[in-house]
């Protein structure tokens, strides 16, 4: 698997120079574990003119060390150069996974199978090395929190309102129906 720090050195000049024009927002950076490890996984959004692109990052963690630009990555981004140009070539080095194209090779974009990123990537990998140091809490954590304060503003439920509703209709009326 490719670092980071690969990623964006192997992205070619051109694309690198065109990445810097495109506005990020980082939409959510989490912890999380699968097969491979646990790993932080920052989804960022590409504001672009036409479609808006989603860019999801995973950040493998090496035992006993923080994540950094030298962690382990994994990539995916929904835009036409990533489907047709890189995903196939990442996935060859276990930094991505087929999920838009059929997995054919890339025979006219990208016949060496280059790994890199496309501008909506490359970005993204930018904006995501600042969240990549902050701490985050982990899935898990969240959805624990989310309950207790739930519980804690205890929302009325539909029934409840009803009945708070039909004890504000005037008398006369609910005898008008009977």
């Amino acid at each position: 698997m490719l670092t980071l720090k690969n990623l964006i050195e192997m992205t070619p000049p051109e694309i690198q120079r065109r990445g810097k024009t495109v506005s990020m927002a980082v939409k959510s950076s989490v912890l999380d574990e699968d097969d491979n490890g646990v790993f932080k996984k920052v989804i960022v959004k590409a504001l672009a003119t036409t479609i808006p692109r989603i860019i999801t990052f995973k950040l493998y963690q090496v035992k006993g060390k923080k994540f950094t630009i030298n962690s382990p990555t994994w990539v995916h981004c929904s835009c036409e150069n990533y489907l047709y140009q890189w995903e196939v070539s990442n996935t060859a080095r276990g930094s991505s996974s087929v999920i838009n194209s059929n997995g054919a090779m890339p025979r006219i974009k990208n016949p060496r199978l280059r790994p890199g990123l496309c501008k909506h990537s490359y970005a993204a990998a930018l904006a995501a090395l600042k969240s990549i140091t902050k701490d985050v809490p982990i899935k898990e954590d969240i959805k624990k929190t989310t309950r207790k304060i739930n519980k804690i503003i205890e929302k009325p439920k539909v029934a409840d309102k009803n009945k708070k509703v039909l004890k504000n209709i005037p008398k006369d009326i609910n005898k008008n129906k009977k």
